[in-house]
């Protein structure tokens, strides 16, 4: 009835699966508790209006007293169910394969609307036969869901045992920003090493116009991404993190590990030609049996010492793209 007239997430989830992609629902709505006073008492707003009330939601009071002081949220029950109910609506006519929360409902006195929600929501897909998943910040949901991190600076150091992303910008910020400067490729693969090699995964923002086009330069990057995925995503997709994530400082000759049905995945990042020595690779962990480079069908000649795998490798990285490196014989339990 308002804005655009048409179904946006509807034409959106349409188009995002028809090309074989996920689909999910990013709500920001529990925060709209906090904006529906504005600072400036004097500024005049429609919030209260009564034609807008099924857009913004059931008024509620300002905080008075202690909980003003502390910046406590005094949610109404109306607030929380009318939010639960848009949430189920979401899930009933989109069947989102993820549901992504913001810091907005972090709060633990939000945990009995939180857990009715994931409880409909999971219980849905049951019916659906298909999986989905929860993501949220902090520690919002204690169990049960993927823990998100906004930005790679804040993404876990060492090997977890929870599942995780990081939502990351092609640019500066979320939206789109006019000359904006963009991320290239190699860092944004090595982003994503760096994060599945420790249980983790990416979430890549990318920033359409107003008018919904995507730039031509965030094309290009998502394509250059895509050429190197098609040739080494066997080390990405269905893996999970080996008894370390990698070696190498940043100034040094770097390798990552993935490990995927008794195979162990090596990154090599930042290699400037030559031999590769992967230390982590020594004979304490049992024998190598055969090396392979992904998109390659040519052999590579190897020997594994006590100071560990020394490989002979003629290729120089291009627009400084890690190689990634099949290595098969060791004892991966």
């Amino acid at each position: 009835d308002m804005g655009p007239k048409r179904d946006l997430i509807g034409d959106l989830s349409r188009a995002v699966r028809k090309v074989g992609l996920k689909f999910g629902v990013s709500n920001h709505r529990m925060e709209n508790w906090s904006f529906m006073y504005p600072k400036d008492a004097n500024l005049k707003t429609d919030l209260f209006n009564p034609e807008y009330a099924d857009f913004y939601g059931p008024p509620q009071k300002p905080n008075e007293g202690e909980d003003a002081m502390a910046g406590k949220a005094n949610y109404s029950k109306e607030f929380l169910e009318e939010w639960l109910r848009r949430c189920q609506e979401l899930v009933d006519n989109y069947q989102p394969d993820i549901l992504w929360f913001d810091n907005g409902i972090n709060d633990r006195g939000l945990d009995p609307i939180k857990l009715r929600l994931a409880a409909y929501y999971y219980n849905s897909a049951e019916k659906w036969k298909k999986e989905v998943s929860l993501s949220t910040k902090s520690e919002a949901y204690l169990y049960g869901s993927i823990k998100d991190y906004e930005r790679q600076s804040r993404a876990p150091k060492e090997i977890t045992d929870y599942p995780w992303q990081v939502d990351d910008p092609v640019l500066n910020r979320f939206g789109y920003t006019e000359g904006s400067p963009i991320v290239n490729v190699a860092t944004v693969v090595n982003r994503l090493i760096e994060n599945v090699s420790k249980n983790g995964g990416l979430l890549l923002n990318i920033s359409p116009k107003a008018d919904g086009t995507i730039p031509e330069n965030q094309q290009n990057l998502l394509l250059e991404i895509g050429k190197w995925m098609d040739i080494n995503s066997e080390g990405i997709y269905g893996t999970h993190a080996w008894t370390k994530f990698g070696e190498g400082e940043k100034d040094e000759q770097q390798f990552r590990f993935t490990v995927k049905k008794g195979t162990l995945y090596v990154f090599a990042i930042n290699h400037k030609g030559g031999e590769l020595l992967i230390k982590s690779l020594s004979k304490s962990v049992g024998k190598v049996k055969s090396v392979e480079l992904l998109g390659s069908k040519s052999k590579l000649n190897f020997s594994q010492k006590e100071n560990g795998l020394r490989i002979d490798f003629p290729y120089v990285q291009l627009k400084g793209l890690p190689f990634v490196l099949k290595v098969k014989g060791l004892n991966l339990k």
